[in-house]
């Protein structure tokens, strides 16, 4: 080997990539997705709980997002979940 020789570079691990049947959401279908299409959530509440209660859009051009519908799907059944659990004791209360 020449001094001048570099070392291969390391693979990078990619982040998973969306599955094939998977469609993307514009904003106000994301907002639809969640809200219904009567009284949809306020694009507001989509973008101030992304990434905890509603999944984190998908940056797809200089000015435009989308948002997976396998990844709202997702949300909304942990949002069911979450329903369905029976309310957490506060702490310092006693069961009576």
């Amino acid at each position: 080997m020449s001094a001048n020789s570099k070392k291969p570079a390391e693979p990078v691990a990619l982040p998973a990539l969306p599955d094939i049947d998977d469609v993307m959401l514009t904003m106000e279908e994301a907002c639809e997705f969640f809200g219904g299409a009567r009284k949809p959530i306020h694009f507001s509440t989509l973008y101030r709980h992304a990434g905890t209660r509603y999944p984190r859009p998908i940056k797809v051009g200089a000015q435009a997002v989308r948002w997976s519908r396998n990844e709202c799907r997702e949300a909304l059944r942990k949002l069911m979940e979450a329903r369905d659990q029976p309310p957490a004791q506060q702490a310092g209360t006693e069961a009576a």
